[in-house]
């Protein structure tokens, strides 16, 4: 995406396969200072406990009810939640009333990914621009 927000995280099929390549790659790399000295947590630990009696909270506005989703990352949002609740989670109403300022915080990094990828976004925009309909 940009700069300051490329990473490389842990890609897998199931959770169990990414707690264990978490735990393969988790620690001290003695070639990145920025890397914890403590030693990481078991990540396969509990994996078979389930949710039951964990707290979860959920924010109306990434909902169906709020103004921040669409339709369809809403339902999304709702079915997992409701899953989580009939396996014997707790799930809460929580309130976020600065959420509207996210995509504030989120400018400096829009305009450096645009910075980035100036000259994509340039091509395509020239290349599709003169064709009804597309907003590729």
């Amino acid at each position: 995406m940009s700069w300051s927000l490329d990473h490389l995280g842990p890609m897998t099929r199931t959770v169990r396969d990414t707690a264990l390549l978490l735990q393969a790659i988790a620690g001290h790399d003695p070639r990145d200072a920025h890397t914890s000295v403590a030693t990481p947590p078991n990540y396969t630990r509990g994996l078979e406990d389930g949710v039951r009696g964990l707290r979860g909270g959920c924010c109306a506005a990434t909902t169906s009810t709020g103004p921040t989703c669409t339709r369809t990352s809403g339902t999304a949002a709702n079915l997992a939640f409701g899953v989580l609740a009939r396996q014997g989670a707790e799930i809460q109403d929580v309130d976020a009333p600065t959420l509207d300022l996210a995509a504030a915080a989120w400018a400096p990094f829009l305009a450096e990914m645009f910075e980035y990828h100036r000259e994509t976004v340039r091509d395509r925009w020239t290349s599709t621009a003169s064709r009804p309909g597309c907003v590729c």
